[in-house]
């Protein structure tokens, strides 16, 4: 009785190895599935990489968040659109005023987002107030597209100068002011240089 229920387990073990051999799990023999699937989750984890690095954030000393990618393309944005316009005024036998109105444009745009990326709202409204009161006061003659483009010229050289930019984790306060002075006129010039641009290319 034992030998013959032995006998009949030994039989159902074989039954089932058979069986496994015979019949293979669905797509286990398909390779290049297997493959494409590792490929596609390297593409992936690459792209939520790049996607890391783009949004990457600097966290400053008092806690405020700063977009790192976004101040450091604003921030090489603006002097490449000046070289634009430099071009533009002393590399032709015509001054295109086209071109400088567009890149003056690009530079107000990025000056703008750099200092909303860079300090807070409250301190900037505070900033505009001030500015506010010296335009009322300022003199208000129209400057020439040249001398616009050479104090737009100093005040992004003196931006870009800022020992501020090295150190963005640090709060210095001198150098903050500075740069937000410089960023207040920068905005101001190529306002001024936009619209003067504007109006000479028309004639």
């Amino acid at each position: 009785m034992r030998k013959s229920i032995l006998v009949a387990v030994l039989i159902l073990f074989t039954s089932i190895f058979v069986l496994a051999q015979e019949e293979p799990p669905a797509g286990a023999g398909d390779t290049s599935l297997r493959d494409d699937n590792i490929k596609l989750r390297s593409v992936e984890l690459e792209r939520v990489k790049r996607e890391a690095d783009r949004l990457a954030m600097i966290r400053r000393e008092d806690g405020i968040e700063l977009n790192f990618s976004l101040i450091k393309n604003d921030f090489e944005g603006i002097q490449k659109e000046q070289d634009k316009i430099i071009k533009a005024y002393t590399m032709s036998k015509k001054i295109n005023y086209k071109k400088i109105n567009k890149s003056a444009g690009k530079i107000t745009e990025m000056a703008i987002r750099l200092k909303a990326n860079l300090f807070q709202p409250a301190d900037d409204e505070k900033d505009s107030a001030n500015d506010s009161k010296k335009d009322e006061t300022a003199n208000t003659g129209r400057k020439s597209v040249r001398n616009l483009i050479i104090d737009l010229d100093n005040s992004i050289g003196s931006l870009v100068t800022n020992k501020m930019f090295q150190k963005l984790k640090v709060i210095d306060v001198v150098l903050s002011e500075k740069a937000k002075a410089d960023l207040n006129d920068i905005i101001k010039l190529s306002s001024d240089l936009w619209l003067e641009s504007n109006r000479m290319k028309r004639k």
